[in-house]
């Protein structure tokens, strides 16, 4: 067989239950028999020819993606298994919104985000939703943990300090990705246009600053005993996220990022009903 250099593009007919990033072999005009990756599937798939590396570095890649999304979604479960644990040893199961409402939402984060991750790696939808995902069930179970160790059974747990620190700023990045680059990237993991950069950089800037003021605040709250304890890398005099003209002015922000990518969400649509009536 003799290769060809990647990247040219053609019309062939795909084998039979072939699906799309299936390679096969498939001969030219002139002759040459040439290894091909179908980027579409159909009567006529688009196919993109290339080498023997190109073909094979393109499937390492594929499967390296499909490893990782797994190990995200097995990551997930287990600390989906242990939150569950913690809250029936800490009795806050019952009655508790945040388990009934928020991990099952973000569940359905981490399978469609591990999905995508493993079909489609290119689109950065599927690491949004998985890192949205992670980040909540990391927050989910501080939580247990930290109440687990100051208040279940003092001094039961080691490191209960890092529980309470990582729940003080994990919020932030949740709620601030859910509510700004989920909506600037859906469907496609690509912003509308260039001229959305903006709006990318100003929900970027508000994760980022909420998020180090609130791990770097000189205390940190204790949720369930109303109380606070030093942080240890906390800095003196550090104003809050939320609160005073910083607060205004990072809200602010978060809210024109966010309504940026409702109004994109809604431009994405028209133009996918505009296309559908001209067809």
């Amino acid at each position: 067989m003799r290769p060809i250099p990647g990247g040219h593009r053609f019309v062939a007919k795909s084998p039979e239950g072939s699906r799309q990033g299936d390679t096969a072999c498939v001969r030219n005009g002139s002759g040459t028999v040439i290894t091909v990756c179908f980027v579409a599937i159909g009567p006529e798939a688009v196919g993109e020819a290339g080498g023997v590396e190109d073909v094979a570095l393109r499937q390492v890649k594929n499967r390296a993606a499909t490893w990782v999304a797994w190990s995200m979604l097995a990551v997930f479960a287990a600390g989906l298994a242990f939150t569950a644990i913690l809250a029936v040893l800490n009795g806050s199961v019952a009655g508790d919104r945040v388990i009934v409402l928020y991990l099952p939402a973000f569940t359905a984060f981490m399978v469609v985000g591990a999905l995508v991750v493993a079909r489609r790696p290119a689109n950065a939808i599927g690491w949004l939703f998985s890192a949205i995902a992670l980040l909540a069930i990391g927050g989910s179970l501080a939580g247990e943990y930290s109440q687990y160790a100051y208040v279940t059974r003092p001094g039961g747990l080691p490191f209960g300090i890092v529980a309470v620190w990582y729940v003080a700023w994990a919020a932030f990045p949740i709620f601030g990705l859910t509510f700004t680059f989920t909506l600037l990237l859906f469907p496609t993991g690509r912003l509308l246009s260039a001229r959305w950069k903006r709006f990318a950089w100003l929900a970027g800037i508000e994760i980022t600053a909420t998020s180090v003021l609130a791990a770097l605040q000189p205390t940190l709250p204790l949720e369930y005993e109303g109380g606070t304890i030093p942080n240890p890398i906390g800095i003196s005099g550090l104003p809050e996220p939320e609160q005073g003209a910083v607060g205004a002015v990072l809200t602010s922000l978060l809210f024109i990022a966010a309504l940026a990518g409702c109004a994109s969400l809604v431009l994405r649509f028209r133009r996918a009903q505009g296309r559908s009536a001209n067809s």
